[in-house]
């Protein structure tokens, strides 16, 4: 009987043994494929301001920023997953006279993918956030075209397709304003709306506070009855109290408090 037992007790010691080395082997394993899977943070990203809609990447317990022109302020921002992604807005003390700072984005779970929509005093910007677990974006700019610079600084632009002086704005509004349907509230009335076949132009009122202007959006028709409207992603920024949408909408809408105004695209024929 003692044989017996010392010989399971010496089985049961092995046996142990064994199971104490497999669990340390799991640990090193799982502390190996953890290290190699933190992901990387990549250097500055640098999208170009266009007609496209730049992909973000972000990782869980990361934080990108999103930092835009120097002389633009944050108006709104707008996300479409508001309960697993935080969205904050960071006050630079450099920039101060109380233009906003980055956005700060970061996602709270893995396999995420969402929109993020940032209207600010001169521009809105489309972006397409998603979670890697490869690598993420910690901080992301903008560059934008000397074209649209001079847009904005109300100077003539070296591109010669571009519209370049009053005469030439003044044409394009006299072919194309009677193109469009507007009604809605008086107070944010647009007082013409016109294109160059390329970009269009929303023109506001030179009374219009600066700080109330309407926001912009592109509603469309979903095509379903049950999830009624969608919206028409299309770059814009604001110049001498003027809307420059790159391209060309079918619908639009100005809204702030409750006032709205809507704008039809039309072609006239004759």
């Amino acid at each position: 009987m003692i044989k017996f037992i010392k010989r399971h007790l010496s089985v049961l010691h092995k046996l142990t043994s064994l199971i104490m080395l497999a669990a340390i082997g799991a640990c090193l394993i799982y502390s190996e494929s953890s290290a190699k899977t933190q992901p990387t943070a990549y250097s500055d990203t640098v999208f170009e301001y266009s007609g496209t809609i730049p992909k973000i990447e972000c990782s869980v317990l990361e934080i990108s920023d999103i930092e835009l022109s120097p002389d633009e302020s944050i108006i709104d921002v707008f996300v479409g997953d508001a309960t697993r992604w935080n969205i904050e807005l960071s006050k630079s003390g450099s920039r101060g006279l109380g233009l906003a700072g980055p956005v700060i984005v970061k996602p709270l779970d893995d396999d995420l993918k969402t929109s993020l929509v940032i209207t600010t005093s001169q521009r809105t910007y489309h972006l397409e956030l998603k979670t890697s677990r490869q690598g993420y974006m910690p901080h992301v700019l903008f560059r934008y075209s000397d074209a649209e610079n001079s847009l904005l600084n109300n100077e003539a632009p070296e591109d010669t397709t571009a519209l370049s002086n009053e005469e030439e704005l003044k044409k394009q509004e006299a072919l194309t304003k009677d193109d469009y349907l507007i009604s809605g509230d008086p107070e944010i009335m647009p007082e013409c709306v016109f294109n160059d076949g390329h970009r269009t132009f929303i023109v506001m009122p030179d009374d219009i506070d600066s700080k109330t202007l309407p926001v912009l959006t592109f509603p469309k028709d979903s095509g379903s009855l049950f999830s009624g409207e969608t919206s028409e992603f299309l770059n814009y920024r604001i110049a001498n109290h003027a809307f420059i949408v790159d391209g060309l909408f079918s619908r639009a809408r100005l809204s702030v408090d409750n006032q709205e105004v809507e704008i039809e695209y039309y072609r006239v024929e004759g």
